[in-house]
């Protein structure tokens, strides 16, 4: 999200609900900072965890 800054997007919390807070947070490279996002409908985005 703001590499320059070292943040990152990140799941808050670590939450595995199907509908999570997605914050910036410190990069840290855990599990609940990867994410696999692909294009869904004409202006969103599906974010699924890796």
């Amino acid at each position: 999200m703001a590499r320059h800054r070292g943040k990152a997007a990140d799941i808050h919390g670590a939450c595995t609900a199907a509908v999570a807070r997605l914050v910036q947070w410190t990069e840290n490279s855990r599990s609940n900072q990867q994410f696999e996002c692909t294009p869904h409908l004409p202006v969103d985005l599906r974010i699924r965890p890796l």
